[in-house]
Formats: structure tokens, C-alpha cells, sequence
């Protein structure tokens, strides 16, 4: 953030849980998303019920990351001011390929390894 976000100042806005949503329902229709977005530009909107959107509310200087599938929007900003953002993004490298991990949990396992597993959905 560049500028003082309360949630009426056209916070960035999330949807919880949506990430695994939006997941669930690719792998469910045998869809690549990643495919789709190199395509298209975009991943869709696919009609999914998602859960209540929460506005992240941040001072100048603070970062918000979040997954790539997580559902977002910018709110209205209904404020005095001017909201002043920065937006970015990181491809990764294709050297080092991600291999999903499955079957019970082991105790190499990252952070990463626990969220993109696909056999628990």
C-alpha cells in the first residue's frame, strides 16, 4: 500500500477459502487454469458460491500477498482520498518445476507442499 486503507478507501478485498474454491472446481471440470490464463489472458469467473468478502484494510508501506487463485477485487472507494497502489507479479522459473506432492503428509513437506496437494479435495 501506498496510502492509509481503511475499508471504505477502495480496499483491496478477498474472499476467503476462495483459492481451494476456485482450485476444486478446475480440477472437478479438467480444467488448466494455467492453460486458460497463457490463452485467454484471464482464468474465468467460474459460478461458484464463495464465501463473504473481507476488505484488507493497511497503512502506507504495508504488503498484501496472496495465492494466484485467490478471488479479488478493488472496493469502492467511497473515502476523502485517493487510493494509491502497486500491483506486481512473479513467473516462475521453468527450471525448477514443482513436483505435487500425494499420499499421507511426510516431514520434508513445505508450506507450499501442504497447500497444492490435490488428492485431499
Amino acid at each position: 500500500y501506498l496510502t492509509d486503507t481503511d475499508a471504505h478507501d477502495g480496499a483491496f478485498t478477498v474472499w476467503p477459502g476462495s483459492p481451494r474454491q476456485v482450485f476444486s472446481w478446475a480440477y472437478t471440470n479438467n480444467i488448466d487454469l494455467g492453460e486458460k490464463w497463457r490463452t485467454t489472458g484471464s482464468t474465468g469467473a467460474p459460478d461458484i458460491p464463495l464465501n463473504e468478502p473481507i476488505p484488507v484494510v493497511a497503512q502506507a508501506g504495508d504488503v498484501a500477498i496472496c495465492h494466484y487463485l485467490m478471488v479479488h477485487a478493488s472496493s469502492a472507494n467511497r473515502g476523502d482520498h485517493v487510493r494509491v497502489g502497486f500491483h506486481g507479479w512473479l513467473k516462475a522459473n521453468p527450471e525448477y518445476q514443482y513436483v505435487p506432492k500425494t499420499g499421507p503428509p511426510q516431514t520434508d513437506w513445505t508450506p507450499l507442499d501442504w497447500i497444492l496437494r490435490t488428492d485431499n479435495l
